[in-house]
């Protein structure tokens, strides 16, 4: 039982690497989103806070997915009037 569970489960990972549906996780630290933005870490802090910007707490540690961090981008970029 435990041997076919385990094809189960590898052959559904194969399916899902094969249709492209896995993607790798990039983590960006606080830091390094100001960075990327040219803002302080305290205004990158304060999207977090109000939700604005969606981010993980790994152990003691927060982190912002490089997805959100895109997504994000694209729903605040200025539009040319």
């Amino acid at each position: 039982m435990v041997k076919e569970n385990e094809r189960k489960v590898g052959d559904f990972l194969d399916k899902i690497e094969q249709t492209g549906q896995m993607r790798r996780v990039q983590y960006l630290t606080v830091k390094q989103v100001a960075d990327r933005w040219q803002v302080s870490e305290r205004q990158v802090w304060r999207l977090i806070g109000e939700g604005r910007l969606k981010s993980v707490k790994i152990g003691e540690c927060r982190r912002i997915d490089e997805a959100a961090v895109r997504a994000f981008e694209q729903s605040n970029r200025a539009t040319a009037a």
